[in-house]
């Protein structure tokens, strides 16, 4: 579902504090599975959004 909240954003549908919901659970999550791909999935989403947040929050309503 992380990835349907950052297609929300960048339609145009996303809220701001979407962003926060995305990097708070992708890092509660990191190391915390089983299988790997967990952490592999979400270092990209945790990179975009942390160097690029300005670009993202101006993607967001509000």
């Amino acid at each position: 579902w992380i990835e349907k909240m950052v297609h929300r954003i960048v339609e145009g549908h996303g809220r701001k504090d979407d962003l926060d919901t995305i990097l708070d659970v992708a890092k509660r999550g990191g190391g915390t599975t089983i299988c790997a791909f967990y952490d592999g999935a979400i270092g990209p989403y945790i990179s975009y959004i942390e160097k690029f947040r300005g670009e993202f929050e101006a993607l967001c309503r509000s």
